[in-house]
């Protein structure tokens, strides 16, 4: 069971957004997936359509002891949700008032010690081991009302959305139970601020135990626009792939499909232009990565335009190295 955390210290980059396609595309790839939602903004209960009632949050878990699996609710088949709360400061009191720095640790924890022993994905899987794999691959699937109770039995990923904030109390016990952060960067100058004000946190919380700190795991280009009259995005997709430590993940294009599904409720891979959309398929194949299968999406390759700029980005690599 591996436990990432979706983060940037800059608000509108598409943290949720990310968060909420990448568990659903896991999930529709055969994953099984729980969704915390840890961000102020509390809207990925979006993928509950039917109107279900969560009967605990994410606040409940926290503050009255509820375990994650209780609250977790299968809103899509393979996809558990654990809704958030606005109720922030709440959270952030009772964490700071119980002196209970490894809560969250022990409720994944707790989490993980629940469920049994799953397969690997080349045991699981029979497209696991092909070179190209079809965007049909990706099969999203409701659940009945019986099955959205069900709690999970073998969670491959917990996903964690979280807000903007480095400095609050839940931002420190999520910190401490985590394997990694991916970080969603939107091609702006504030981005490249915060990615560098994010790895100075980091390494502020854990200048006494650096060997505990997470790891950064990579960044994701996001909602890239090529504008004849606005240079900026092709800089900074140049400047991460060259100067940034940490993987830089293929860049994912602007979509209004996005907008739209959040307003309609729904996973983009349910939206009718889902398997011709660019921007969905590119995080079809981040998600694909993330998972580990090393072949490629069949008919989506890096487009030209960013793959000057990353051509670009290793040519000058090789030549400061020389």
């Amino acid at each position: 069971m591996r436990v990432i955390e979706f983060k940037s210290k800059k608000g509108g980059v598409g943290k949720s957004a990310a968060a909420r396609e990448i568990a659903t595309m896991m999930a529709s790839a055969g994953a099984n997936v729980v969704l915390i939602d840890a961000s102020e903004q509390a809207n990925d209960d979006s993928l509950e359509n039917q109107d279900r009632p969560f009967t605990a949050t994410l606040k409940e878990c926290v503050i009255d002891g509820i375990p994650l699996r209780d609250a977790a609710r299968q809103v899509r088949k393979g996809l558990w949700l654990i809704a958030g709360t606005r109720d922030h400061e709440d959270v952030n009191d009772h964490i700071r008032k119980e002196r209970y720095p490894n809560i969250f640790h022990d409720m994944i924890e707790e989490l993980r010690v629940s469920q049994t022993p799953a397969p690997s994905f080349d045991q699981r899987f029979g497209w696991w081991q092909q070179e190209r794999l079809s965007f049909s691959v990706f099969a999203l699937e409701p659940t009945t009302d019986e099955e959205f109770t069900l709690p999970p039995a073998q969670i491959d990923y917990v996903l964690i959305d979280t807000d903007a904030s480095t400095q609050d109390d839940l931002t420190f016990v999520i910190w401490d139970a985590i394997d990694g952060i991916l970080i969603p960067f939107e091609l702006t100058e504030l981005d490249w601020q915060s990615y560098h004000q994010l790895r100075q946190d980091l390494a502020k919380r854990y200048r006494r135990r650096p060997d505990q700190q997470p790891p950064i795991l990579g960044i994701i280009p996001n909602k890239v626009l090529h504008t004849r009259d606005n240079p900026t995005p092709m800089t900074y997709l140049k400047t991460i792939f060259r100067d940034v430590e940490e993987q830089v993940f293929r860049p994912v294009h602007w979509s209004k499909i996005f907008g739209e599904c959040l307003n309609l409720r729904l996973a983009s891979l349910e939206h009718p232009l889902a398997s011709t959309d660019r921007s969905i398929r590119e995080l079809a194949a981040i998600t694909l990565e993330l998972m580990g299968y090393t072949g490629d999406l069949s008919g989506l390759r890096i487009c030209d335009k960013c793959a000057e700029q990353v051509a670009l980005a290793v040519q000058e690599q090789q030549e400061r190295a020389s």
